[in-house]
């Protein structure tokens, strides 16, 4: 496991989607998929690309789900919590069906953008079967298109039928495990030390002295990142990473130790974030 990289396309999807394109699935044939657990058949990231490029990297997916029917995942009832469960495999070859039957193996990676006069986040998707991967963006993919809004937007709709039917996933329903939190084996610190808070009023500190982070940024230093592997990380993480959200940057923890003040940011990583798609961001 590495610390989680920028984000950049596929370069084999262009050429598999020319070469491959006549081995896609006929409707009557069941979608397969290579069902390891390093594999990654479904993710969804919702990334704010007005943020800053270190909030983007930071950024978690909201839904991963791996070959071997693990999914850690966002609701929409809990966005602030990540839980982890495990589908059986027709569940997972339904989730796949319902992509694929949308048209999205073939989908353009760049979609139109709706005129959305507030900020909106962009929503990456991507789908792997053994026939074909694909990796799609789309600005405001919630959005409500006008009425009069041609074919042009066909694509989009069928995007947003996926991100809604990925997000209102029930896995108990489709015969999987009931969610539990999902706890990592490993978390990356981003720690920097400050003299007065970054932002007006007194900062509600919390204490962590699971570790030492006088260590990790010594007086003067820049902003460290740091890897915390093994039960420590899980321990921290179920003290401060549980009010991350799956589309947003982890919440800053403002920490005290010694005659020292740290800001944390705490970022969960995902089993095999090595094999994760990689998206052109920008």
């Amino acid at each position: 496991m590495g610390i989680r990289k920028g984000f950049i396309v596929l370069p084999f999807l262009a050429a598999l989607l020319g070469v491959l394109a006549a081995c896609l699935p006929k409707p009557d044939e069941p979608v397969e998929y290579l069902q390891q657990p390093d594999s990654i058949t479904i993710q969804v990231r919702v990334v704010d690309l007005a943020a800053s490029d270190l909030e983007q990297r930071l950024t978690v997916p909201e839904f991963t789900l791996y070959g071997d029917g693990t999914l850690i995942y966002t609701t929409e009832r809990a966005p602030s919590r990540l839980l982890q469960t495990k589908l059986p495999d027709d569940a997972v070859r339904e989730l796949l069906e319902f992509i694929v039957d949308a048209g999205f193996l073939n989908f353009s990676y760049r979609q139109p953008e709706p005129d959305w006069r507030d900020r909106r986040p962009t929503t990456y998707i991507y789908a792997h079967t053994l026939a074909l991967a694909n990796a799609v963006s789309a600005y405001a993919v919630d959005t409500n298109l006008p009425a009069n809004a041609g074919d042009e937007w066909d694509q989009f709709r069928a995007l947003r039928e996926i991100a809604e039917r990925l997000r209102a996933i029930d896995p108990v329903a489709l015969g999987g495990s009931k969610p539990v939190e999902f706890v990592p084996e490993a978390i990356v610190l981003q720690v920097r030390s400050f003299g007065e808070p970054p932002y007006e009023g007194d900062p509600d500190f919390v204490s962590a002295n699971e570790i030492n982070l006088a260590e990790i940024v010594p007086l003067g230093s820049a902003p460290t990142e740091h890897l915390v592997e093994g039960q420590l990380a899980g321990e921290l993480w179920g003290n401060f990473g549980a009010v991350s959200n799956g589309h947003v940057p982890p919440v800053v923890s403002p920490i005290e130790q010694g005659d020292r003040n740290f800001l944390i940011r705490f970022l969960p990583i995902l089993p095999y974030e090595e094999n994760f798609p990689e998206f052109d961001i920008q």
